[in-house]
């Protein structure tokens, strides 16, 4: 029997309120952070709350939404409800980016997804996060890059590749002549190739052309952005990068004006519209984009604001700050030696 025309419409027009439902996004997994106790490691909510109890011998911080432990000397994976995603297994497991994260099984890498299956099977000699759907990985003495899938996006076939920004991955050309730029069909950026190389971030890459030389930035078509004049640069965060013009740290906006003074022994990007800032003569603090300190620099060890909340080590003790400093947790018991904040020393990241 033929079906009515009028019929099918209201069908359609019923479907309508399920197909937006299912379009929406799905919830982010709340905010955890990792914290320390009596030598193990957990992690607790926004508000300073324990949400998983410290059990481990070591723990990572979350990235979409699973966090790295490790037990026995095997890793293993969990979800932000501490429920055990991967049991510890694997000789390493790498953080989540892009929906995969590098493990390896005996002497292999490949990918785990988020439900700790393989996506890609462990079969090589090394490998690296994702970026823009495209990670770096080694056969033998050989790398290229490969696709969620694990094919082959550039053959690999080269002296050495690293991470994808702005649609162009690094690759070694000759161990003399150094680094050059090239998108994912091989094409290379019209720039001569440099000793030192960064990935693309907010369209622009710090390079050095030799060793030893001054720094400068460039831009995706392999333009000069700004001039050749940083002894040290880390890559564009939230608008400004930081640079040392000589021996100190600032932060220099994208037409290269320095707006925040080359004044500190140690810098990090920005994130959450603060940066970490280590003082010559005191300890880590925060600044803003004025380069106002907003937090002093009191602290022996302090991280990036992530969701609104940063950690910091003080006497000894971890203790996680909001942006106006209010301690919203404390170690109460800090160990006899200090370890690094991550939780473990001489582990890949």
């Amino acid at each position: 029997m033929k079906r009515s025309p009028a019929l099918s419409l209201l069908a359609l027009l019923s479907l309508l309120p399920c197909a937006v439902r299912a379009a929406a996004p799905a919830e982010a997994p709340p905010a955890r952070y990792l914290i320390r106790a009596d030598g193990k490691y957990g992690y607790m909510d926004r508000t300073g709350s324990v949400t998983i109890k410290p059990a481990f011998e070591w723990a990572s911080d979350f990235s979409e939404g699973r966090a790295r432990f490790r037990e026995g000397g095997r890793y293993g994976l969990i979800d932000s409800a501490g429920v055990t995603i991967v049991k510890p297994q694997y000789e390493w497991i790498g953080a989540f980016r892009e929906g995969l994260a590098v493990a390896r099984q005996g002497e292999k890498y490949g990918y785990l997804d988020a439900q700790g299956a393989w996506a890609i099977e462990p079969r090589y000699d090394d490998a690296y996060d994702f970026h823009e759907g495209k990670a770096a990985v080694r056969v033998g003495r050989q790398w290229g890059f490969v696709s969620p899938k694990g094919l082959e996006v550039l053959s690999i076939k080269h002296l050495q590749t690293a991470d994808f920004g702005g649609g162009l991955g690094m690759l070694l050309v000759d161990q003399k002549k150094g680094w050059q730029y090239a998108d994912e069909r091989g094409a290379t950026l019209a720039f001569e190739p440099c000793y030192t190389v960064s990935r693309f971030s907010e369209g622009l890459a710090f390079v050095g052309k030799g060793y030893g030389t001054k720094l400068g930035f460039i831009d995706t078509a392999g333009k000069v952005a700004i001039e050749f004049q940083f002894r040290q640069a880390q890559p564009f965060s939230e608008g400004l990068a930081a640079v040392a013009p000589d021996y100190y740290w600032g932060f220099i906006d994208k037409t290269g004006t320095l707006v925040i003074k080359d004044e500190y022994a140690q810098v990090d990007g920005f994130s959450e519209g603060l940066a970490r800032v280590k003082t010559r003569d005191k300890g880590w603090g925060y600044v803003d984009k004025t380069g106002t300190l907003i937090l002093p620099p009191v602290y022996a060890w302090a991280g990036n604001f992530k969701d609104g909340l940063a950690r910091v080590v003080q006497d000894g003790a971890w203790a996680y700050l909001d942006k106006a400093g209010n301690v919203v947790w404390r170690e109460a018991k800090p160990p006899a030696q200090e370890v690094t904040p991550a939780g473990a020393a001489g582990v890949r990241e």
